[in-house]
């Protein structure tokens, strides 16, 4: 359930929202909020994949006893 939660959590509070923004507002976007946007996606995406990867090891770790 950990792992469920930090793969959705990051990807809807922080992923889908820059994406989002990306996608709408193409055409008036700065370049500097263009960068934001991906880098804050980038660093999301890392991280999401981090901290699945830990609850998994975690879950497995537990079920092996």
């Amino acid at each position: 359930l950990m792992a469920l939660g930090n793969f959705t959590s990051i990807l809807v509070a922080t992923i889908l929202p820059c994406s989002i923004h990306m996608i709408f507002f193409k055409k008036t976007l700065s370049p500097v909020f263009k960068t934001v946007d991906v880098v804050v996606i980038i660093i999301s995406f890392i991280t999401m994949v981090v901290c699945t990867s830990v609850s998994v090891v975690n879950l497995v770790k537990k079920l092996k006893g």
